[in-house]
């Protein structure tokens, strides 16, 4: 099913809530099971509140959405995607005169719960008590996940499919195939995140990662912006020091690093376009001047901006 708006919020919550009644050929009672379905809809002005789902991917072609499974309110940028799990209560905002192109993809029931049971190990079923989830499924982090090229290989085809009008059910399915493997890798890795953090049982260090990830989303969502670590600590719900220790275990660099690398690899997509100036480029993602931005992304990528740019385009 694809779709180029949104489906209507009342419709949509009577039918979760079982209040409108389905029957099959022989008018026996069903319980509906979400199919697989995309929403691609350029909108604003949108409020779409407490909207319970399958596991659900956010994504924008362009513009910025929010969402939000009650803690902090995530921003979806262009960069970025966000997941939500099966039956878990979401809110999604895009705002009034900020248009955004969603690919909303909302993964099938029945799709997703028998790739799941075919790739499985007992060992990736160990963040589901986080999330309250049978042992049927699994529980993914809710949290901004940049885009690789993997996802961007996956989700660009499927793209120009639909565009094409190419998109076959069939072809639905495999799209959506690829992405659960794909979404379980990214569970894997969360995996070895959760397992570095020093704490003795399981459910302690599913929770300092939950809020770690919450400041990972924050330094997402304001990467152009300055940020100090009493902020990020904030956002963990955890003092300061205590939090610097504890996101350097689990992600392998500071917070001040890794909010550079965000900043350089924006920098290397905006300078494959020749219509945004190199000092603009430094200005807007936060940097303290030309200068700097030109010697920290010549220590990056072996090239000044310019020089990038310059073999980039030729």
């Amino acid at each position: 099913m694809i779709r180029s708006d949104f489906p209507d919020i009342k419709w949509l919550k009577s039918m979760v809530s079982g209040q409108i009644k389905l029957t099959d050929a022989s008018g026996k009672l069903i319980k509906p099971k979400w199919p697989n379905c995309i929403i691609n809809a350029t909108a604003s002005s949108v409020y779409r509140p407490d909207v319970q789902g399958p596991i659900s991917i956010f994504m924008n072609i362009s513009g910025t959405s929010y969402c939000s499974t009650g803690g902090p309110t995530a921003t979806i940028s262009d960069d970025f995607f966000y997941v939500t799990n099966k039956n878990q209560e979401y809110t999604l905002t895009v705002e009034p005169n900020q248009p955004a192109e969603t690919l909303n993809i909302h993964l099938g029931e029945d799709l997703s719960h028998q790739v799941l049971s075919g790739l499985i190990s007992p060992a990736d079923q160990i963040l589901n008590d986080s999330y309250g989830l049978t042992a049927e499924s699994i529980g993914f982090a809710n949290r901004l996940y940049k885009k690789d090229a993997a996802l961007a290989s996956i989700t660009k085809q499927l793209y120009t499919d639909f565009k094409n009008g190419c998109l076959s059910n069939l072809k639905l399915d495999e799209y959506n195939y690829q992405l659960m493997v794909y979404l379980l890798c990214q569970h894997r890795q969360i995996l070895r995140e959760v397992q570095k953090l020093p704490a003795a049982k399981a459910s302690t260090r599913i929770e300092l990662h939950r809020r770690l990830s919450y400041s990972l989303d924050y330094l997402h969502s304001h990467q152009g912006e300055t940020i100090d670590l009493q902020k990020l600590a904030d956002e963990a719900f955890l003092s300061k020091y205590h939090f610097l220790r504890l996101f350097k275990v689990s992600f392998g660099c500071s917070p001040y690093q890794y909010l550079q690398q965000l900043r350089l690899q924006k920098a290397s997509s905006l300078l494959k376009s020749k219509s945004i100036p190199i000092n603009q480029i430094a200005i807007e993602l936060g940097f303290e001047n030309a200068t700097s931005f030109s010697r920290l992304f010549f220590q990056r990528f072996g090239a000044y901006p310019s020089q990038y740019r310059k073999g980039f385009l030729t």
